[in-house]
């Protein structure tokens, strides 16, 4: 087992790798040993990312990633913030979703939890085997 300063190393090797720009993304704090991500999800509801339409709406999500560390073990927080639809920020939340699935795709909140698995399954993965695998 690795301690807190080892876990700390791998994690933010994760995190330089997984980010096209870690720069702007992650927040590291040595001290408390503590890393914050804040990321996003492209097409957020699709589990195909890489097809494009013009014209297209466009559902992105902002999330925090906070990961801490202990010697030993290390523990994720996943919060979600906000929507957007072509980069413009809207007022529709994750639990009006949830709590209204007859106004949206039945497919939405599923590919919703498997972007958010995939994130959180490649920095575990990672952690375990130093292997980057992406979204």
């Amino acid at each position: 087992d690795l301690d807190a300063k080892g876990l700390f190393e791998n994690a933010l090797d994760w995190a330089n790798k997984y980010y096209i720009l870690p720069q702007l993304v992650v927040d590291e704090n040595r001290s408390d040993r503590i890393i914050t991500i804040s990321g996003g999800l492209y097409k957020t509801f699709d589990i195909d990312v890489s097809n494009y339409q013009p014209n297209e709406k466009i559902y992105d999500s902002n999330y925090i990633l906070t990961i801490k560390f202990y010697d030993g073990e290390y523990t994720v927080k996943y919060e979600h913030k906000d929507f957007s639809v072509n980069d413009e920020t809207i007022s529709l939340s994750l639990t009006h979703i949830i709590q209204n699935p007859s106004q949206y795709d039945e497919n939405w909140i599923k590919n919703y939890e498997y972007r958010v698995e995939r994130l959180i399954y490649s920095l575990t993965h990672y952690m375990e085997t130093s292997e980057l695998v992406y979204k």
